[in-house]
């Protein structure tokens, strides 16, 4: 009944009516794309290993954006809490996934099963937080937002900053091996294109969390497809 008589998820949209709209923009544009490009890649590779690995990692990605959209533009308390609560989850998988296509992508092959259970493992305590509805805290209705657990949070930037570490190393560990150009260039290209994507999305959105100012976040969307 209350929600009928003072709906603040409303209220806040017609008070900056613009966000909704670059926030449509910012968003369904990189999910387009990113489809796009994903679709055209596992078909052009006649779905091998390394494009259904890509596919994957793409199909998270555009999951986690059409989450935050909603997030974003809809009018509906429960809706917003429930895709914030997936949205934490969502980034880490994704981040995981593009490590693990930046690995086998270098190495052309798959690699070790002991490594793939590590990488499993880290989405365990984000997996469990979010189906036993805990990865959100509370719900601050007078701006229409979701509360982060704080646990999940660091937990979160520890993992993202171990990711974006090994993709670096990955991508310079060539130039110590003294490789011929020809041999680094799709490796840095690939790598490069990889890390320069979840760095810039990991510390928008820390800035953005930081300052208040999670507009930010928007802005940098459009940069990443």
């Amino acid at each position: 009944m209350m929600d009928e008589i003072v709906n603040t998820c409303y209220i806040a949209a017609q008070a900056a009516p613009n966000i909704r709209v670059i926030a449509g923009y910012s968003h369904v544009i990189p999910v387009v794309l990113s489809l796009i490009l994903g679709i055209f890649v596992v078909v052009k590779a006649k779905f091998n290993f390394f494009s259904k690995v890509f596919f994957a990692f793409i199909v998270v990605f555009a999951l986690w954006l059409i989450g935050d959209l909603i997030a974003w533009t809809s009018n509906s308390y429960i809706l917003v809490y429930t895709t914030w609560s997936f949205l934490l989850y969502l980034e880490i998988l994704f981040y995981i996934l593009g490590l693990y296509f930046a690995i086998v992508f270098v190495r052309k092959s798959d690699i070790h099963f002991i490594f793939k259970t590590v990488l499993f493992l880290l989405t365990i305590p984000a997996f469990l937080l979010t189906v036993n509805q805990q990865s959100v805290t509370g719900f601050n209705q007078s701006v229409c937002e979701a509360i982060n657990n704080n646990f999940l949070d660091q937990y979160k930037l520890i993992v993202e900053a171990i990711i974006l570490a090994i993709i670096l190393l990955y991508a310079i560990n060539p130039f110590f091996r003294r490789l011929s150009w020809r041999e680094i260039r799709p490796r840095l290209v690939v790598l490069g294109s990889m890390f320069i994507f979840l760095a810039t999305f990991g510390i928008t959105e820390y800035l953005a969390s930081a300052t208040g100012y999670y507009e930010m976040n928007l802005y940098s969307l459009f940069l990443l497809p």
